[in-house]
């Protein structure tokens, strides 16, 4: 790995991560919104959340729709992840000399979608460091109380994937003088595209 920035490639990495974390959280979110709609639920959209009518229905059918509106949102940001991989597998070419086409850009932020796996184990660190428990009450962790599976056995699983996705993918696909760059990017963009996101303007855009 070049241990070196580029300044230019640098601002735009860190534009494309920002926006790429706002799209990512928007559809995650529309993932709910889609089964719950299917399920016959009135539902909303929101910048980070997504409610739904609970209606009276018997209580194992409800525990039910609830479990698979629950799965909507990781479902769509992992099979959207996994689909970007895949076709970044498949017209992707490793290690190029250069930069990466637009449409190699755009699979390699795609299969990123893998990335909120492992960033909700970090902002559930965060907040144990900070608070002592863990209040986080992430979607992996409701379907772990759902399947009665050990605690955290989702989290950590799909972080631990996350993180073998974007090992991958950096060293695969991104130029090698651009992968510190690019890792760079991935945090200060990320990291910014999620806190002003979540706690700045979306709540004035998706209410």
């Amino acid at each position: 790995m070049n241990l070196k920035i580029h300044l230019k490639p640098f601002i735009y990495l860190n534009i494309a991560f920002f926006v790429v974390v706002i799209v990512e959280t928007v559809a995650h979110e529309f993932g709910h919104y889609l089964v719950a709609e299917m399920l016959g639920y009135h539902a909303r959209l929101h910048f980070g959340s997504t409610t739904w009518s609970r209606g009276v229905l018997d209580t194992e059918v409800v525990k039910w729709n609830h479990f698979l509106i629950t799965l909507g949102g990781p479902q769509l940001t992992v099979t959207a992840g996994t689909a970007g991989l895949f076709f970044l597998v498949l017209y992707g070419k490793a290690f190029p000399k250069k930069m990466p086409s637009f449409k190699q850009w755009v699979l390699i932020f795609t299969s990123l979608f893998w990335l909120r796996q492992g960033s909700n184990l970090m902002v559930m660190i965060l907040l144990f460091i900070k608070t002592g428990n863990f209040k986080f009450k992430s979607d992996e962790i409701k379907l772990t109380q759902y399947l009665n599976f050990p605690p955290f056995t989702l989290t950590f699983v799909s972080s631990f994937i996350s993180l073998v996705v974007f090992v991958y993918v950096v060293r695969t696909y991104v130029p090698k003088f651009l992968q510190l760059t690019f890792v760079a990017a991935s945090l200060i963009g990320g990291i910014s595209g999620y806190v002003l996101w979540l706690h700045g303007f979306g709540k004035y855009i998706l209410p």
